[in-house]
């Protein structure tokens, strides 16, 4: 169970040299913690970004084959669709 942000944590060493050991080794704990979180949030940011651009080419790619098929006809089809509504 972690300690929430109101409680304090209270170590007492029983020498300077034992509470120094204390000290470097919880710095560099945490030192530890925060770079995994970095790396983590680059990895996410990573997936994140590849899934987008996958997205837009996925959508440009539909985009083109809509087109593709609207070129010779242009919008042709489309006013006599919207006439016949009428």
């Amino acid at each position: 169970q972690g300690v929430s942000d109101e409680e304090t944590l209270r170590l007492e060493a029983q020498s300077e040299m034992e509470k120094e050991n204390w000290m470097c080794t919880l710095q560099d704990l945490a030192k530890h913690q925060a770079e995994a979180k970095v790396a983590r949030k680059m990895g996410y940011l990573s997936k994140r970004r590849m899934g987008l651009e996958e997205r837009r080419k996925e959508a440009e790619r539909r985009k083109a084959e809509v087109l593709k098929t609207c070129a010779a006809g242009g919008m042709r089809h489309t006013a006599t669709a919207m006439m016949n509504r009428s």
